[in-house]
C-alpha cells in the first residue's frame, strides 16, 4: 500500500515587503482540496502561515517510514529572482527551493514527488528544483518528479488565482470510475492554465520516468473486484456495500446520515445507557446500516476514499457478528479477544482488562433468554458499547437501552436512492454516457434500487438503456412486493403482484379497486383470492404500492414504480407484455360479460383499462362495435378505446376523440360522432352508429380533404344543387342528394353574389361580379360559366354595386344605383319598378313560378317586399328594422323574411305581421341563417370555438333544438322542407331533423359521397 501525503508552507507577513493577506486562504484551499482526495498532511501547523525554512527543517528529519509514499509540497508567498537565481522569500531572508528537495535525501520510500511553487517569477525556481532532483542522491533514483510553477519567469502571480483554479479542476475531474484510480494531473493543469487566462501561465517540469504523477488519487474510484478482507462476513458486507451478492464489486451504501450519526455518537460518548437497539420493519435496512457502521468504525483499508473521508475510523475496537445464535456470537467474541475458554465470564474478564473502548455490534438477534444471558453482562461493562439489530425489541429484557427506529428515518428515501443510482449509473458508463436525471421521478426502495443498479451494469451500452432500466425497475419492484405480500397472500402473492403491475403498465391513471383486482388475480392464479386479503397486503406496503382514494370505491391501488408504454396500445403490437395485458383484461368483470357496463358502480380509475379492452376483441366481442358503448359510456372511456385503434389511424382517431367532449346529450354525441367518423373515415365508429336503432340523422358528409383546400364561403342551393366558394374563389357545385361534385368553375373577377333557381326543370346559377358583369351557368357536369352582357342591355346605371337574382320563372331582379329592375328572359327587356332610399344590403327573389316576390333590404334597415305579379297592382310593403341588418334570409313561399341586426336581435317580417324572436346568448357568434316555409336554421360558433346549429319552428311554438357541429359553419341552407345543408371549411354535410318530437330524433339516409 502506498501512503499519500502532502505538506504546506506559506509566508504572509514580511519585514521588508508588503504583506500577502490571502496566503491563509491559499493554504486553507490547498489543505481542503488535497485532504478531500484522502491525502494525509505531514508536519501540520496551526496559524495562518509557516516559513519555508521551517518546512525544510521538518523534511530533513530522519524518517521511520517503511511503506512506499508519494509527497506533494506546496509553497506560496513572495518569490523573486536575485542575481541569476530564484529565491523563495521568508519573513527575514530567502531560501533556495531546491533545498526542499535536498531535504528529502533520507526518505528512501518516496515513489512520486510533486512540488508546486505559487509565487511570482516561479518558472526559474522550478527549473532549479528540477536540476536538483536529477542530481540528488535520493534513495531511489527512479522516483517520479513533477514541478509546477504558477507563473513564468517574467510574470507576477495573482493571489488565490492558482489555488481556486486548481480546486475547481480537481473537483470537476473527480468522478466515479472502475478504472481511473488517480486523477490525470496533466489534464488538470491544462484546465488550470486555461482558467488563469492572460494574467499568468503555468510552467511544468517532469523528471525521470513519470509519464503521469500518480499523486492525486480519485476519491470516487471503486475497486473493480470484490473485496476479500473486510471485517465482517462477505454476505453481510454485501448488504453494507449496497450490492446484491458478495461476488459483485463496489461500495454503494447511500443515505442514512442521521442514523449513522446516532450510531457513532453512541459509540463515542459516556452515556450511562450503553446499549443502542436498532429496529425497523421488513427491508428497512437494519443489516445494511449496521454492517456499514461496523466496517467504517473499524477503518477497513479496502473502503473507497470517499467513504473513509465521510466516516473516519473510530478510536475503539469493533467486534461484529450477524446471526440469531448466541453461542456463535460468544465464539466470535472469544476469538476476537483471544480467550481460550468460550464462556461469558472469560469474555467479560478479557473486556475488563482491555484498554480503551470496545464496540460490539450484533445484528439479526431475537428476544430470547439465551441472548439475555450474553447481553446483560456485556451491557454492564463501563468501556463496552453495544449496538443491537433487533426486529422487535418489545420483549427484550434489558435495562437502560435506547432505541433507534429506522422506519421514521426512511420515510423519504428518494434523495438517498437518487444518489445511489447516480453513482452506479455513472460507474457503469465511465462518463461516456452521462447519467440521466430521469430517475428522480422514480419512487422506490433501496432493495429495488440495488436490483436496478445491477441491471444497469448489464444494459448501460444499449441504445434503449432508459427503457431497459425501466423494465428492470418494474420487475424489481414487483418481486419485492411479492415477498412483502407473502404473509397475507401466501403462494398467490406472485399472481396478485403480476396482475397489478401488468394492468397498470399501460396508463398512468389506472388504479385497481380491491374487488376488480381480486377477480382478475383469482382467474390468473386459478384459485379464489379474497379482496380483503389483497387490500391488507397493499395497505402494509406503502413504499411500493400507492393508495388512491376512489370516486366510488373506498380505495384503489397502483404500483409506485410502474412505467407506462408509449405505444398506440396493445392492439398495435404483439409483444409478450401486450399479450399478457390482453389476457388479463379478458377477466375484468366489466369486459367479461354481455350485459351493459354499470358505470354507476365502476370507478373512474378503471376507465383507461376498459377503454383498452374495448378496442380489442374479448370473449364477449368488441365493445367498440356497439353503438350503446359509444353513446352511453363516459367520454374518457370511448377516447381511450379510439386511441388504441392502431397507428394507421392516428390523425383520424385524434379528431374523433375531440368530438366526444362536445356532445353533451346522448343524441348530440351520436350526431357529432357520426359526422366526424364519416368525415375522417373511421369506419369502426361509423359502422357501429349505422347499426343503431336510433339513427343519427346524418345523410352524408364530405370526406376530409386537407390537400384540396378548404371552403371559403357559402353560396346558395336549390332542391337539387348546392354551391360554395373554394380556394381562389372557385365555385363548386354539388348534388344535394348524395354530395357528389357536379361542376367546378372559375369566374373572372371576384364573385359578388350567387343566385340559384330551377328554371324549366333545369338548375341554373347566376353570378354577379364586383366589376358589374353577369355570368350564367347550367349546373351540369362539365358546364362552364358564360358571360351574359345582354341581360343588362336595357338596365341603366353604374355597374359597380350591381346585384342580380334569378327566379324560377326565368326572370331576373336587378338592383343598380338603388333602382329595382325586372328583366324578362330571353328577350332581355327590363322594367324599372321601384327606387330604394339607400344602398342595398341583400336581395332575395322567391315565390312560386307565377308569383315572384323580391325582398330588398337596405343597409339602413329598410325592408321592401315587391310582388309585381299581384293581380291588382304591384304589391309594395315596408318593414323597418330597429338597427342595420347583418344576416338575412327569405322563406321560399315569399311570405317571410328573417334578419339578424348588428345588435344580435332576430326579427321575422312578413305578410302576417312582424315578430321579434328569442335571440342568442351574448357570448355566441352567428355565422349564417336560413329558413323555409315552416322552420328556421341558425348556425354559429360558441365561445370555445365549437360550431352549432339551432333548428327552430317558425311559429315559435316549440323550443329551439341545439345540434353540435364538428367545425365552425360558413353557411346553411334548406333545399326542401325536411333537409338542411351545412357548409364548413371541410365541405358540406346534410341533415334531416324531425321537429315533430320533443326529443331530437333524426331520420337516417346513409349515402356514399
Amino acid at each position: 500500500m502506498i501512503r499519500r501525503r502532502f505538506c504546506l508552507s506559506g509566508v504572509k507577513t514580511y519585514s521588508n515587503l508588503d504583506d500577502l493577506n490571502f496566503v491563509p486562504d491559499e493554504i486553507r484551499t490547498m489543505r481542503r482540496t488535497l485532504g478531500g482526495l484522502g491525502l494525509e498532511e505531514i508536519f501540520p501547523f496551526e496559524g495562518d502561515e509557516r516559513d519555508h525554512d521551517d518546512l525544510r527543517r521538518e523534511l530533513s528529519k530522519p524518517s521511520q517510514e517503511t511503506e512506499d509514499e508519494t509527497l506533494i509540497i506546496y509553497c506560496t508567498g513572495h518569490g523573486a529572482v536575485i542575481g541569476k537565481s530564484f529565491k523563495l522569500l521568508t519573513r527575514d531572508g530567502t531560501i533556495d527551493p531546491s533545498s526542499l528537495i535536498s531535504a528529502l535525501d533520507g526518505r528512501s520510500t518516496l515513489r512520486q514527488v510533486l512540488i508546486i511553487i505559487d509565487t511570482c517569477h516561479s518558472e526559474q525556481g522550478i527549473d532549479r528544483v528540477h536540476t536538483e532532483m536529477c542530481v540528488s542522491a535520493l534513495g531511489t533514483p527512479r522516483a517520479g518528479f513533477w514541478g509546477i510553477a504558477a507563473s513564468r519567469a517574467t510574470e507576477t502571480a495573482a493571489q488565490r488565482a492558482f489555488t481556486e483554479a486548481f480546486a475547481t479542476a480537481v473537483t470537476r475531474r473527480s468522478r466515479p470510475s472502475w478504472a481511473a484510480s488517480h486523477l490525470d494531473l496533466a489534464e488538470i493543469l491544462k484546465e488550470v492554465d486555461h482558467s488563469l487566462g492572460d494574467r499568468q501561465a503555468l510552467w511544468v517540469s517532469a523528471a525521470h520516468a513519470a509519464a503521469n504523477a500518480d499523486v492525486l488519487p480519485n476519491p470516487q474510484y471503486q475497486q473493480p473486484v470484490p473485496p476479500t478482507s473486510l471485517s465482517i462476513p462477505s454476505d453481510w458486507a454485501a448488504r453494507a456495500r449496497g450490492v446484491s451478492s458478495a461476488t459483485r464489486p463496489g461500495f454503494f451504501f447511500s443515505g442514512r446520515q442521521e442514523a449513522m450519526d446516532v450510531l457513532r455518537k453512541h459509540s463515542d460518548d459516556d452515556d450511562p445507557d450503553s446499549t443502542l437497539v436498532v429496529t425497523g420493519g421488513h427491508s428497512s435496512g437494519k443489516s445494511a446500516l449496521l454492517g456499514h457502521f461496523a466496517m467504517t468504525a473499524a477503518g477497513d483499508d479496502e473502503l473507497p476514499t470517499d467513504i473513509r473521508l465521510r466516516w473516519p475510523s473510530l478510536p475503539a475496537d469493533v467486534i461484529a457478528f450477524r446471526g440469531d445464535d448466541p453461542m456463535m456470537a460468544l465464539r466470535t467474541l472469544s476469538a476476537a479477544l483471544a480467550v481460550d475458554h468460550r464462556t461469558i465470564d472469560a469474555v467479560v474478564s478479557a473486556l475488563r482488562a482491555r484498554p480503551g473502548r470496545t464496540v460490539i455490534v450484533f445484528d439479526g438477534i431475537t428476544a430470547s433468554s439465551a441472548w439475555e444471558d450474553l447481553l446483560v453482562p456485556l451491557g454492564q461493562l463501563p468501556h463496552v458499547r453495544l449496538v443491537l439489530g433487533v426486529a422487535s425489541p418489545a420483549n427484550l429484557r434489558l435495562r437502560g437501552y435506547r432505541v433507534l427506529d429506522l422506519d421514521p428515518f426512511g420515510r423519504h428515501p428518494d434523495p438517498d436512492v437518487h444518489d445511489y443510482l447516480a453513482l452506479r449509473m455513472n460507474l457503469a458508463t465511465e462518463g461516456r454516457k452521462p447519467w440521466n436525471a430521469y430517475t428522480t421521478r422514480w419512487a422506490y426502495t433501496f432493495d429495488t434500487a440495488v436490483t436496478i443498479g445491477d441491471r444497469y451494469d448489464e444494459v448501460a451500452w444499449q441504445d434503449d438503456v432508459t427503457s431497459a432500466v425501466d423494465r428492470t425497475a418494474m420487475r424489481a419492484a414487483q418481486e419485492a412486493w411479492s415477498v412483502d405480500a407473502e404473509d397475507d397472500l401466501g403462494a398467490q402473492a406472485d399472481a396478485v403482484a403480476e396482475t397489478l403491475w401488468t394492468l397498470c403498465s399501460h396508463d398512468d391513471m389506472v388504479a385497481l379497486p380491491a374487488q376488480e383486482w381480486a377477480v382478475v388475480a383469482s382467474a390468473h392464479a386459478g384459485v379464489s383470492i379474497a379482496a380483503e386479503r389483497i387490500a391488507s397486503a397493499a395497505a402494509r406496503s406503502d413504499r411500493l404500492i400507492e393508495f388512491r382514494p376512489g370516486e366510488i370505491t373506498a380505495a384503489c391501488w397502483r404500483p409506485r414504480l410502474c412505467f407506462t408504454t408509449k405505444s398506440d396500445g396493445p392492439s398495435s403490437r404483439n409483444t409478450p407484455a401486450d399479450r399478457r395485458l390482453l389476457e388479463l383484461l379478458t377477466h375484468l368483470p366489466q369486459l367479461s360479460g354481455d350485459d351493459p357496463i354499470d358505470w354507476a358502480t365502476t370507478d373512474s380509475a378503471l376507465w383507461p383499462l376498459i377503454g383498452i379492452g374495448a378496442s380489442v376483441r374479448t370473449r364477449s366481442g368488441r365493445l367498440l362495435d356497439r353503438s350503446s358503448f359509444l353513446l352511453d359510456s363516459p367520454p374518457q372511456v370511448v377516447q381511450h378505446a379510439i386511441r388504441h385503434l392502431g397507428p394507421d389511424e392516428r390523425r383520424s382517431r385524434t379528431n374523433v376523440m375531440h368530438a366526444l367532449s362536445a356532445g353533451e346529450t346522448r343524441d348530440n354525441r351520436a350526431l357529432l360522432l357520426d359526422i366526424v367518423a364519416r368525415r375522417y373515415e373511421v369506419d369502426v365508429v361509423a359502422d357501429a352508429l349505422a347499426r343503431d336503432e336510433r339513427a343519427t340523422g346524418v345523410d352524408w358528409v364530405h370526406k376530409n380533404r386537407p390537400k384540396l383546400g378548404r371552403l371559403q364561403r357559402w353560396a346558395a342551393c336549390t332542391e337539387n344543387v348546392a354551391a360554395a366558394a373554394g380556394p381562389r374563389d372557385e365555385l363548386i357545385f354539388w348534388a344535394v342528394e348524395d354530395g357528389r361534385e357536379r361542376v367546378r368553375t372559375q369566374v373572372p373577377g371576384l364573385a359578388r353574389g350567387v343566385s340559384m333557381a330551377t328554371v324549366a326543370g333545369e338548375d341554373r346559377a347566376l353570378l354577379t361580379t364586383h366589376q358589374g358583369e353577369i355570368w350564367s351557368l347550367r349546373c351540369r357536369s362539365g358546364e362552364k360559366a358564360e358571360r351574359r352582357p345582354e341581360m343588362l342591355r336595357d338596365v341603366h346605371g353604374s355597374p359597380h354595386g350591381l346585384t342580380a337574382a334569378l327566379h324560377s320563372s326565368g326572370r331576373l331582379i336587378i338592383v343598380a344605383d338603388r333602382w329595382v329592375w325586372i328583366v324578362d328572359l330571353p328577350n332581355g327587356h327590363a322594367t324599372r319598378v321601384h327606387q330604394l332610399e339607400s344602398d342595398l344590403h341583400s336581395l332575395h327573389v322567391v315565390g312560386a313560378q307565377d308569383d315572384l316576390v323580391a325582398w330588398c333590404v337596405t343597409r339602413e334597415g329598410r325592408i321592401r317586399r315587391l310582388a309585381p305579379d299581384s293581380a291588382l297592382q304591384p304589391d309594395l310593403r315596408m318593414f323597418p328594422l330597429p338597427r342595420p341588418p347583418l344576416y338575412t334570409a327569405a322563406s321560399p313561399d315569399g311570405q317571410h323574411l328573417l334578419s339578424m341586426d348588428v345588435g344580435k336581435g332576430l326579427h321575422l317580417r312578413g305578410t302576417r305581421g312582424a315578430h321579434e324572436l328569442p335571440g342568442l346568448a351574448a357570448s355566441e357568434s352567428l355565422r349564417a341563417l336560413a329558413m323555409n316555409d315552416t322552420s328556421i336554421a341558425l348556425a354559429g360558433v360558441s365561445p370555445g370555438g365549437r360550431g352549432w346549429l339551432d333548428v327552430r319552428d317558425i311559429t315559435g311554438s316549440r323550443a329551439p333544438t341545439r345540434l353540435p357541429l364538428d367545425d365552425h359553419p360558413l353557411g346553411v341552407g334548406f333545399p326542401d322542407t325536411e333537409r338542411i345543408l351545412v357548409a364548413r371549411p371541410a365541405g358540406l354535410l346534410r341533415l334531416t331533423p324531425h321537429l315533430s318530437l320533443r326529443d331530437t330524433h333524426y331520420k337516417s339516409t346513409v349515402l356514399g359521397t
